[in-house]
């Protein structure tokens, strides 16, 4: 495998783009969100036990449903003041 920057750059910047998409977490398609607990802790030989790693995969999973609600676009409400049902 060779390095080619430009090929390279721009499949790096692909893979960023769509790595950003909210939704489920899950490891799918470009989205490393739930494994970066895993390769982060192999990578810098992070101490730590089964069940430290389970919290923080826990904590992660949270914030990115907090996140998801904080994002999430807004409930139409109508003129008496209900939000609308969904379909």
């Amino acid at each position: 495998m060779h390095w080619r920057p430009l090929t390279t750059f721009l499949q790096t910047f692909v893979d960023m783009k769509n790595a950003q998409r909210s939704g489920a977490y899950r490891a799918f398609a470009h989205d490393y969100r739930p494994d970066l607990t895993p390769f982060i802790s192999a990578v810098y030989g992070l101490p730590a036990t089964n069940e430290q790693m389970a919290r923080v995969a826990r904590a992660l999973e949270e914030r990115e449903n907090v996140r998801l609600q904080l994002f999430a676009p807004p409930i139409p409400v109508g003129r008496d003041g209900a939000k609308a049902r969904a379909r």
